[in-house]
C-alpha cells in the first residue's frame, strides 16, 4: 500500500558518483514510487533532480574535506598513499540541520565519509531522529578502511593498523565509533548476509542492531533480449561470450590478473571475452590468449543490457564485492554467473542454479585461475533456452527489484517510528 505520509531522507557523499551513490540514488526512487515523500541530501550533486539538495555550500564542503586529511597525514607521517584509503569521522558537516532532515520522519545515512559527517554528528542525528544507517563496505566495523582484506586487527581494535602505521589514529577512531553504538540507537543495514556476518564476529558490532537488506537493482531494465544487435555493439556473432564489466576494470579490487590468468586456462572453443569499463593502461589485456573486445566506459543502460543478454557468463574475480551489481544484472539478463566467493557473490548466485561460485581463499594466484577457469568451462557448456534465461530473470526480480526493498525499507521505518 503506498504511504503518502512517511518522509525519509537519505544522506551520502553524492547522488551518482560512485556505487554507494547509485544505489542510494536508486533507491529514494524506489521509495518515491512506493508514495514515500524520499529525498537525497548530498555534498556533490551531479543530476538535476528536484529531490536531491546540497548539504552546505561549495566552501564549507571542501575545508571539512581538507581537515580530515590533513589531520590523516599529521598522524601517518605524511604518508599519501594512503590518503584516500581511509576515513576518520572526525570532521564533518552539520547536515542535521538540513531542513530535509529536520523534517523526514526517518534519516537513512548511507557513505558519508571524507568529511561528510562525522561520528558526532551521527550521534546527534540520532538523537533526533529514527536512525538507519546502510553499510556499503566495512568502514562501520574497522578503525578507518573501508576493505579490511587480510588484517584482522579490526577484530581486536585496530591498535596496529597497517595502513596509517603504529600511531593511535585508527585505534582513536575505532574507540569513538565504540562510543558511538553504545550510546546511538542506529538500525544497521548490510547489503549482503557476508557484510552482516563479518559485523556480528567483530568486535565492535557483535551487539548492534544488524538486518540484511541488498540493494535495490533495476532488474526490469536488464531483460532477457538484447535491445542492441551484435553488430550494432561490435561483438563477433557466432561466438560464445565471457562478459566482466566494472566501472574500472583495473581497479585492484576486481583482480583483472586473476581473471585473464582464469581465462587462459578456458579450454571450451567459439569463446570472445567482451570487457567494458574504464581502464588506465590496456595493454594489461594483452596477456588474454582468447580474443576479445575492449568497449571501455559504457554509461547507457541498453548498451550494458545488450552486452548482458548476449552473453553466455559473466564474470567476477574480484577480492571483495558488498553486493556486485554487474553480477547480478548479468544474470538477470540470463547469463550464467562466475563469481569468488569474497563477498555477496553467494547473495546473487544460486550454485548450479543461476552460476558458479569458486572459493579462492587461501589459494595460490595459480590454483585459483584454474578453478575459475574449470568454472567458466562448465558455465559455456550449459545450453541456453529461453525458458532457463527467463527463470533467471524471475529470481533477480524477486530478489532486487526496487518495490521488494522499498517495501523492506517502509516497514523497517514503520518499525522504528512505533518504538518513539
Amino acid at each position: 500500500m503506498a504511504d503518502t505520509k512517511l518522509k525519509i531522507t537519505l544522506i551520502n557523499h553524492s547522488d551518482t558518483r560512485g556505487g554507494a551513490s547509485i544505489v542510494t540514488y536508486r533507491l529514494m526512487n524506489a521509495l518515491r514510487r512506493e508514495g514515500v515523500d524520499a529525498r537525497m541530501v548530498v555534498v556533490h550533486k551531479a543530476t538535476e533532480a528536484l529531490c536531491v539538495a546540497e548539504a552546505t555550500t561549495k566552501p564549507r564542503v571542501k575545508a571539512a574535506f581538507i581537515a580530515e586529511h590533513v589531520d590523516i597525514l599529521l598522524n601517518n607521517g605524511f604518508n599519501r598513499n594512503s590518503l584516500f584509503k581511509i576515513s576518520t569521522g572526525r570532521f564533518g558537516l552539520p547536515v542535521w540541520r538540513h531542513p530535509w532532515v529536520l523534517e523526514a520522519d526517518v534519516v537513512v545515512v548511507n557513505w558519508v565519509n571524507q568529511g561528510m559527517m562525522s561520528l558526532k554528528g551521527v550521534k546527534r542525528l540520532s538523537a533526533r531522529k529514527p536512525l538507519i544507517w546502510i553499510m556499503h563496505d566495512m568502514w562501520n566495523m574497522t578503525g578507518v578502511c573501508h576493505y579490511a582484506a587480510d588484517c584482522t586487527a579490526y577484530l581486536t581494535g585496530c591498535r596496529d593498523c597497517p595502513v596509517v602505521g603504529r600511531g593511535r589514529l585508527a585505534h582513536k577512531v575505532f574507540k569513538d565509533k565504540e562510543r558511538l553504538y553504545r550510546k546511538a540507537d542506529i538500525a544497521f543495514v548490510a547489503v549482503s548476509k557476508r557484510l552482516a556476518e563479518l559485523c556480528e564476529h567483530s568486535t565492535l558490532m557483535s551487539k548492534c542492531d544488524i538486518r540484511v537488506i541488498p540493494n535495490a537493482l533495476p532488474i526490469e531494465q536488464f531483460g532477457v533480449t538484447p535491445s542492441l544487435t551484435r553488430e550494432k555493439l561490435g561483438l563477433p556473432e557466432r561466438q560464445r561470450l565471457i562478459v566482466m564489466g566494472a566501472a574500472r576494470l583495473d581497479d585492484a579490487v576486481k583482480n583483472l590478473p586473476l581473471a585473464i590468468e582464469a581465462l587462459n586456462n578456458v579450454t571450451t572453443p567459439d569463446v570472445t571475452v567482451v570487457f567494458y569499463g574504464d581502464i588506465r593502461n590496456p595493454e594489461l589485456l594483452a596477456a588474454l590468449r582468447l580474443p576479445y573486445v575492449n568497449l571501455g566506459h559504457l554509461s547507457k543502460v541498453e548498451d550494458i543490457q545488450s552486452v548482458m543478454a548476449h552473453a553466455s557468463v559473466v564474470l567476477s574475480t574480484s577480492v571483495w564485492e558488498t553486493l556486485p551489481t554487474t553480477l547480478a544484472e548479468g544474470i538477470a539478463t540470463g547469463a550464467t554467473g562466475v563469481a569468488t566467493t569474497n563477498g555477496g557473490q553467494s547473495d546473487i548466485i544460486d550454485e548450479g542454479v543461476t552460476g558458479f561460485l569458486v572459493n579462492v581463499e587461501g589459494k595460490e594466484p595459480t590454483e585459483a585461475a584454474k578453478h575459475i577457469g574449470d568454472a567458466l568451462d562448465r558455465a559455456l557448456e550449459l545450453p541456453f533456452d529461453i525458458e532457463t534465461r527467463q527463470m533467471r530473470h524471475r529470481l533477480m526480480a524477486q530478489r532486487f527489484s526496487p518495490s521488494a526493498i522499498a517495501r523492506k525499507y517502509i516497514s523497517l521505518a514503520h518499525s522504528l517510528l512505533e518504538k518513539c
